[in-house]
């Protein structure tokens, strides 16, 4: 919740918006356009205290991408804070081989939201073992499933805005 706190800038502590001389109650917001949340919880509930969280940082203009999890091919399984309306819930899919098409990962979380039925996740985007900076960057890490997917789609939102 910390991260997601900075990332609003929801007490105006950046006030990069506040122009020289103004006065010191000046509060600019200025949330960040895109967050990542590669996170997921089993069967998230819509209104848990994460979910309403990314539901703030939407409502103040912020996308914020989660991945859906990787609980299987489960009714309601999708997680928090993915099963939230805010949020733009990705799935992982993959290539089963290089002349096939991509398809829904088999540990992908899918929905429908539990309670109300919602679809969640809202896509899928590739997921499968990538190499990414692990740490202090010095080495990398094999990154997979909907952990991996959601950055993909959240570079390729933030490329897009």
């Amino acid at each position: 919740l910390k991260a997601l706190d900075a990332a609003l800038d929801l007490d105006g502590s950046d006030a990069r918006g506040c122009p020289p001389g103004d006065s010191p109650g000046c509060v600019a917001y200025d949330p960040a356009d895109v967050i990542n949340l590669s996170v997921s919880f089993a069967y998230g509930q819509p209104e848990d205290a994460l979910a309403l969280f990314v539901n703030v940082a939407s409502f103040y203009g912020s996308l914020v991408v989660a991945s859906a999890g990787n609980h299987g091919d489960v009714p309601y399984i999708v997680g928090s804070p993915a099963a939230a309306d805010g949020p733009l819930a990705v799935a992982e899919s993959r290539f089963p081989a290089p002349e096939q098409a991509e398809q829904i990962a088999p540990d992908a979380s899918r929905g429908p939201r539990i309670n109300d039925s919602a679809l969640k996740p809202d896509l899928a985007a590739p997921g499968a073992v990538r190499s990414a900076l692990a740490g202090s960057g010095a080495g990398d890490a094999p990154f997979a499933g909907a952990s991996g997917a959601a950055p993909v789609a959240a570079g390729v939102a933030a490329l897009v805005i």
